[in-house]
């Protein structure tokens, strides 16, 4: 007798998920608070206090970033359980119990009312072009400082038109017909849809284009500087 391989969807988070999130990073959260506390703290100069002094100061720089990734989790751990809920799963206590989605008690009645956009992806594309706007400010301290306009008008430009290409990648993601939720089943599997990017994950990819976007125009700001100072001496010599 054939038995028919049946798919499942993975079940990426269940209560317990959450908890061990939260409790992560409640503790990771108080641990680098007492190491930042500790680091500011005179020692003396002993060995032991020089030890206690550089394990301080390793905590202070690691023990926030270990907090900020289990925050992180915790963000989208709580999203995929509130996700469960809008679709009308019964949100799974132990994942493991279960197969995949698939074996999740669902009301029906819930999942048929699910219509319109996404109002993550539309909040997301906003952010992106909120920070395009930014970026155009950042002509002024080229002008201001260094008389460069045009240049500051080339970078910022340049990192303006990224942001709003990079906005409407999360605009387009908003229709139900191209892009559909993690746990949304997918009714014609001949014409699948796309996962979206959901608003934890969207946020933290945001954070990091902005600190590279914001490293990039540093430097050149710090490059235009070094050439305008160039140039003041170069006119003093002559």
């Amino acid at each position: 007798m054939r038995v028919e391989d049946k798919r499942y969807t993975v079940i990426k988070y269940d209560c317990l998920d959450r908890r061990i999130n939260l409790i992560a990073a409640c503790v990771a959260t108080i641990v680098s608070f007492g190491s930042i506390a500790f680091a500011f703290m005179p020692f003396a100069d002993t060995v032991g206090s020089a030890l206690f002094a550089i394990v301080t100061m390793v905590g202070a720089m690691f023990c926030p970033v270990m907090a900020l990734i289990c925050w992180i989790r915790f963000a989208m751990s709580t999203g995929y359980l509130r996700r469960l809920r809008a679709y009308g799963y019964e949100v799974p206590e132990r994942r493991r119990m279960y197969r995949g989605l698939e074996e999740l008690a669902q009301n029906r009645e819930i999942l048929q009312r699910k219509t319109g956009n996404s109002r993550e992806s539309i909040v997301l594309a906003v952010i992106c072009w909120m920070i395009a706007a930014g970026c155009m400010v950042g002509v002024v301290p080229f002008y201001v400082n260094y008389q460069m306009k045009e240049i500051g008008i080339v970078f910022c430009g340049a990192a303006m038109i990224f942001w709003v290409v990079y906005g409407l990648h999360y605009f387009r993601q908003r229709s139900r017909e191209r892009y559909r939720d993690d746990v949304e089943p997918e009714q014609d599997e001949g014409n699948a849809r796309r996962v979206r990017t959901h608003f934890a994950e969207g946020i933290v990819t945001i954070l990091i284009l902005v600190f590279f976007t914001w490293m990039t125009l540093y430097i050149l700001y710090n490059l235009c500087g070094v050439i305008f100072r160039a140039r003041l001496l170069h006119k003093t010599d002559y």
